[in-house]
């Protein structure tokens, strides 16, 4: 997760070891109001998926990745 504002995606949110398993979630505060940029890379860095200004509601959001 990146602000859409940013050049670079910066550091890897789930750190070197962390992994989401199929079929399970994870929680990330991020401040509302802001447009974000998302992606998810596969244990290899290959990119999954990705989305582009995605504006934070006070409500939050639900990023799924998957077919």
């Amino acid at each position: 997760v990146s602000p859409s504002t940013s050049t670079e995606w910066g550091p890897d949110w789930l750190g070197a070891t962390e992994v989401i398993q199929p079929g399970a979630s994870r929680g990330f505060a991020v401040p509302a109001g802001v447009l974000y940029d998302f992606r998810a890379d596969d244990c290899d860095h290959n990119m999954l998926q990705d989305e582009y200004q995605i504006l934070i509601s006070d409500l939050g959001l639900s990023w799924t990745v998957g077919p």
